[in-house]
């Protein structure tokens, strides 16, 4: 920077400083997403059983300036049908969120598929909005875990139903309590849930039924029988159906 002075016509000397501005510092951007540097599952199998099991998965990551903020694996059962997510926001238990170890751990229902579980994909978001998705298969990180334990839960539970009396005779407008009867069973779950929705007539609606549901009533054992009763009126035909 250099000086110059300069006399005015008055005898003042004045001193001529020029300006100088610095370039000033481009601010710095977040624009790449983060990075995966190895993931594991805790377990090579997850045992379902007696009730849901956890899976367990850790990720090293790395994020170039703002920090992981969040990450999700996706496992997709044998058939494709069924899946469950393990993710962590960001679940940080080693290092930094530009450097780190990350941790989480989801849960496989009850009656999920049996065999080998695939994850699919990880997702990744830094705290600048940053995303990305990565095929574990095709980037060379292949990752599953095999459900044991009870078969799959694929079958409906069966219904038997009976009623008491079993038809409305003789037809004196009178109501009278009928109760429906139901027994239920399932393969695999022990507590399989039934409600009487509606009982049907042979005859044409009339205005004033007089129905009345109750509650249903559940015994102990895993073949359940549900009584609910219904006053119905005389004057309608019923029969067992």
């Amino acid at each position: 920077m250099s000086f110059r002075s300069c006399q005015l016509s008055c005898g003042i000397v004045a001193l001529v400083v020029p300006l100088y501005f610095p370039e000033l510092a481009a601010a710095q951007q977040d624009v790449t997403p983060p990075s995966l540097v190895s993931i594991s599952v805790s377990l090579p199998s997850v045992d379902v059983t007696a009730g849901p099991g956890p899976v367990t998965v850790t990720a090293d990551l790395t994020d170039d300036l703002s920090g992981v903020q969040q990450w999700l694996v996706q496992f997709n059962s044998p058939s494709g049908t069924q899946f469950v997510q393990v993710f962590g926001t960001p679940g940080l238990i080693a290092g930094n969120a530009l450097n780190g170890t990350f941790q989480g751990t989801s849960q496989v229902a009850q009656f999920a598929e049996a065999g080998t579980w695939t994850a699919t994909y990880l997702s990744m978001t830094d705290n600048a909005g940053n995303n990305t998705v990565v095929n574990l298969n095709i980037a060379g990180f292949p990752l599953s875990f095999t459900v044991v334990g009870a078969p799959p839960d694929t079958t409906p539970p069966s219904l038997s139903v009976t009623v008491s009396p079993k038809s409305l005779w003789p037809p004196n407008h009178k109501l009278v309590n009928v109760v429906a009867s139901i027994q239920v069973s399932d393969l695999v779950d022990p507590n399989p849930v039934v409600t009487l929705v509606s009982i049907a007539s042979n005859e044409p609606e009339c205005p004033r039924t007089g129905i009345e549901l109750t509650q249903p009533a559940r015994s102990a054992t895993s073949a359940w029988v549900v009584s609910q009763g219904v006053r119905l009126p005389t004057h309608r035909a019923f029969r067992e159906s």
